[in-house]
């Protein structure tokens, strides 16, 4: 009779430990698998194939084909951003129509004097030397040069710019990012009791 109530006590412990392993497994199940509506609002809509908010730094770079267009895809600070953008590239664009100007002015009125003929240019006296009107026609044709130049920079560092904004706006910055910087001291290797001092950069 003992021996029976002992196997049975044995039975009933072996099926509470069984009991209590499928409810742990289960509670491991559920807490690894969270719902969705604890998943973030971004992981949300990348898990369901629908684009979050961040801007696209690909799409980004293809609208600053038109200039300004990748600050206004963006949207952040674009009320700031496009006036620089257009001040500068008009800035630009007006040196360049400028100094063409006056290059062809001087290019006109040298090959006039170099034919021997009167010089209609206005501002140019007809007492100037043909070696004078070379040397402005060639600063001319430098400036000219340099005004298309200066405005193709500015015209892709708004597409850098642009495409570095949108990558940016992707980053993480929280008040969790931060980083210490102290001294510390550590033993120089095969100098006896030297000790060296230096500084730890912890994030």
């Amino acid at each position: 009779m003992k021996k029976i109530i002992i196997a049975f006590a044995f039975l009933g412990l072996m099926c509470q430990n069984i009991n209590a392993q499928n409810v742990d497994t289960t509670q491991v199940v559920q807490k690894a698998t969270p719902s969705i509506a604890s998943i973030p609002r971004n992981d949300k809509k990348s898990k369901m194939g629908i684009e979050d908010s961040f801007p696209n730094p690909k799409r980004a770079l293809m609208w600053s084909i038109i200039p300004g267009g990748g600050q206004i895809y963006n949207k952040k600070l674009a009320w700031v951003k496009l006036p620089i953008v257009y001040g500068a590239l008009g800035t630009g664009v007006y040196f360049i129509s400028f100094t063409t100007s006056e290059y062809r002015r001087f290019k006109l009125a040298y090959s006039q004097k170099v034919n021997n003929e009167t010089i209609t240019v206005d501002g140019i006296p007809q007492t100037v030397t043909a070696e004078r009107l070379k040397q402005i026609r060639d600063a001319r044709f430098k400036q000219v040069q340099q005004a298309y130049i200066l405005t193709t920079v500015g015209y892709l560092l708004a597409g850098v710019e642009a495409f570095t904004a949108a990558h940016l706006a992707h980053f993480d910055v929280n008040d969790d990012l931060s980083f210490r910087l102290k001294p510390s001291f550590e033993p120089v290797p095969m100098q006896g009791n030297a000790v060296g001092i230096g500084l730890q950069l912890r994030f």
